[in-house]
């Protein structure tokens, strides 16, 4: 882990960057809980505690917590479909 001590311009703004990020992410996941919305930017964020380079870290952060809850909006079917025909067979026999 590297150590470093950040700015704090750079801190304020990477927390401008969240706090927008997470204005986005409520509405695009209404169905979830605020809650678990605000712990899954915080998680993502977190896995970049102690890196010295933090240009992109909430881009990063954004893509990170987007996937996690689409991945928390997808049902969760155990039963399988199999995909529709477009057309049945046809019969050749007259």
């Amino acid at each position: 882990m590297c150590a470093i001590v950040v700015g704090m311009s750079t801190q304020v703004s990477e927390q401008r960057h969240l706090d927008r990020m997470r204005r986005r992410l409520h509405p695009r996941f209404p169905h979830l809980p605020p809650g678990l919305v605000e712990d899954v930017v915080a998680a993502a964020h977190r896995r970049f505690d102690g890196c010295r380079i933090r240009d992109f870290v909430p881009i990063l952060v954004e893509r990170i917590a987007r996937d996690v809850l689409a991945a928390h909006s997808q049902p969760t079917s155990t039963t399988h479909t199999p995909p529709a025909r477009s057309r049945a067979p046809i019969s050749m026999h007259t």
